[in-house]
């Protein structure tokens, strides 16, 4: 659950310009056009320090390699939001392929930040995965530790 938590917040700074709050929607202004978003989809930046801190309290002295958050190139994500078609992210957890490459496929690994990572599609009205370039998922996240901002 608070992996939940983790991923939730992360998406949210992830993926929002500057949302200033108005009669119960955000307006974020993008490269290309003024959006509308539904104020419940955002979190206050206190209860989202709060949750974050509180997992990363729960596991930071039990191991050194324990998985506190990833970060993704904005930019990338922002490129993939521009396909209309998409509706809704998906941020599903996932093996490293050196981790799934070296024999261990299926095997748990824990919270390791070299063996999990998230891999982020897109997905449309009818609840179908929307790939970038009808063939790439986004990944590249850079876990923490050892990248820490």
């Amino acid at each position: 659950m608070k992996l939940i938590y983790l991923l939730s917040t992360l998406t949210f700074l992830a993926a929002c310009n500057s949302p200033q709050e108005k009669n119960g929607t955000v307006k974020r202004t993008t490269t290309s056009s003024r959006q509308e978003v539904p104020g419940d989809c955002f979190i206050p930046r206190d209860s989202a320090d709060r949750m974050t801190a509180s997992y990363i309290a729960s596991y930071s002295s039990e191991r050194p390699d324990t998985l506190l958050s990833w970060s993704i190139d904005a930019e990338a994500l922002r490129q993939y939001l521009t396909d209309t078609h998409i509706k809704e992210v998906k941020i599903a957890l996932g093996h490293t392929l050196p981790y799934v490459n070296s024999g261990k496929f299926g095997i748990p690994t824990g919270f390791s930040s070299t063996a999990l990572t998230i891999v982020v599609t897109g997905i449309n009205d009818a609840g179908h995965t929307v790939y970038y370039n009808s063939n790439y998922a986004l990944d590249r996240a850079k876990p923490c530790p050892p990248i820490c901002f």
